[in-house]
């Protein structure tokens, strides 16, 4: 399946996707929650509206919820987001 590149802001972009910085090669994991793991693991972490997670091998950056990322999806899943985003404007 062909990947399409998309440049959103991280708001705009669906939880778990992944996304590079605009100009960047590396890719992390977009979140909004940072889950640990284990029997004596720390409450997870929840980013607040105006924040967001980029996950990476071996790293965490809080990012702006405004900052503007490029998404790695398939046409498909783009079609669905935009499909979504009609029926919430519209009804």
């Amino acid at each position: 399946m062909e990947t399409i590149k998309v440049i959103l802001p991280a708001s705009s972009i669906p939880e778990g996707s992944d996304v590079t910085k605009i100009g960047g090669s590396k890719k992390y994991t977009l979140t909004s929650i940072i889950n640990y793991y284990g029997d004596q693991a720390p409450p997870d972490v929840i980013a607040d509206d105006n924040c967001k997670f980029l996950c990476g091998i071996g790293s965490i950056t809080a990012i702006s919820a405004d900052k503007e990322l490029v998404w790695h999806t398939t046409l498909e899943r783009l079609n669905e987001y935009t499909n979504n985003l009609y029926e919430e404007c519209y009804g």
